[in-house]
């Protein structure tokens, strides 16, 4: 078994799928998310608030936990636009990586789209679209 963690650190929620990836398809081994709202309440300097960077450093602490728990060597990890447009995003990546060893992507706004189009289409069980699973995608689906 060949297991990834795809870890989606969006606007109001994190999110973590572990899966074996099999012939093309994955296969859901875990999955969970933690509501952290790490956007909500954004000053007008655009900094994330401390309490979300602080909610979701122990979401994703939880999530590194379970990640070594289940062995999982190939990691993922994206951010999308809260992060992406918080002027304290530097200092959440640089927290996340010290206190949970995840390293967290930035990534553009198109890539979150694509991401989130992937996503919908390796939902249904029978195809996969001709699309193949590599290390660049991730269990993308907003917020």
């Amino acid at each position: 078994m060949s297991l990834r963690a795809s870890i989606d650190v969006g606007s109001n929620t994190l999110r973590l799928l572990i899966a074996d990836v099999r012939d093309n398809k994955i296969i859901e081994v875990y999955s969970d998310r933690k509501i952290t709202r790490l956007g909500n309440g954004t000053d007008s300097a655009g900094r994330l608030p401390d309490k979300n960077i602080e909610d979701s450093l122990t979401a994703l602490k939880g999530f590194s936990a379970v990640i070594a728990k289940y062995g999982v060597g190939d990691i993922r990890a994206v951010a999308t636009s809260a992060v992406r447009e918080a002027a304290n995003a530097g200092i959440f990546i640089k927290k996340a990586l010290n206190e949970t060893g995840i390293a967290i992507e930035i990534i553009p706004g198109l890539k979150e789209a694509e991401l989130t189009l992937k996503g919908i289409l390796f939902s249904f069980e029978d195809t996969n679209h001709g699309i193949s699973f590599t290390s660049s995608q991730s269990n993308q689906s907003g917020g």
